[in-house]
């Protein structure tokens, strides 16, 4: 169960990622607003609830595995199984901060 819920958080949460990162390099400055509109509706509208669905997997799924026995007996003690868990922590990481970083602007703000 954790297994499968780690893998198919990772795989949406970079399912997501990737490509915003690329549409967003692939923006020069003076890009017409409208094609910059363009490309962050659809970033913020398709793939940020990708990301967080995927977040939302992978986190829970890290979180549940804290202990030795639960990672071998989701049988993750594997090459494999370290890169999924490796990966699953980053996320956390990067969930965590952005949240943290949202809350920061909007105490500053007030």
């Amino acid at each position: 169960m954790y297994r499968s819920r780690l893998v198919c958080g990772n795989l949406l949460f970079l399912a997501g990622a990737i490509p915003a990162i690329w549409m967003l390099s692939q923006l020069a400055p003076d890009e017409a607003s409208a094609q910059a509109a363009v490309v962050g509706l659809f970033i913020f509208g398709i793939l940020t609830p990708l990301m967080a669905v995927g977040a939302l997997f992978s986190v829970s799924a890290v979180l549940q595995l804290n202990h030795v026995a639960k990672i071998r007996a989701a049988r993750l003690n594997t090459l494999f199984g370290g890169v999924l868990l490796a990966l699953g922590w980053l996320i956390l990481g990067t969930t965590v901060t952005l949240i943290g970083v949202v809350i920061y602007t909007v105490l500053i703000g007030m």
